[in-house]
């Protein structure tokens, strides 16, 4: 299995799981008038299930005096990062690589930025 390619499954899940961090946040903020109806939600329960391994982690690796309630946003500021280090390491693969599949749409993106004058 190609590094890219591991790399790639990575970075995927990473953005997978912090759009279910950003959904359930945006959810948050519709329901901050009745937080009460926020629990019966099944849209909101869905997001909760699918970061709950993230924040499991999050307890596991903190120290106990940080709040439960914290842990959801520790999770997203590290997968936050992680996906901006997998981002690095993708951009630092196609440079090793550049005839990779995957490195196709991003050499064409750095060819339109070399020409002034070519249309985006």
């Amino acid at each position: 299995m190609d590094n890219l390619f591991l790399l790639q499954i990575i970075k995927a899940i990473v953005e997978i799981a912090l759009m279910f961090f950003l959904a359930r946040g945006l959810l948050v903020l519709f329901f901050l008038p009745a937080r009460h109806k926020l629990e019966g939600n099944f849209v909101y329960q869905l997001f909760v299930k699918g970061t709950q391994p993230f924040v499991s982690v999050m307890r596991y690796v903190t120290p106990k005096f940080v709040l439960d309630r914290h842990l959801p946003f520790a999770a997203f500021g590290i997968l936050l990062a992680c996906w901006l280090g997998l981002a690095i390491g993708k951009m630092q693969l196609c440079a090793e690589k550049p005839g990779h599949q995957v490195c196709e749409a991003l050499e064409q993106k750095r060819a339109q930025q070399a020409v002034p004058g070519a249309p985006k």
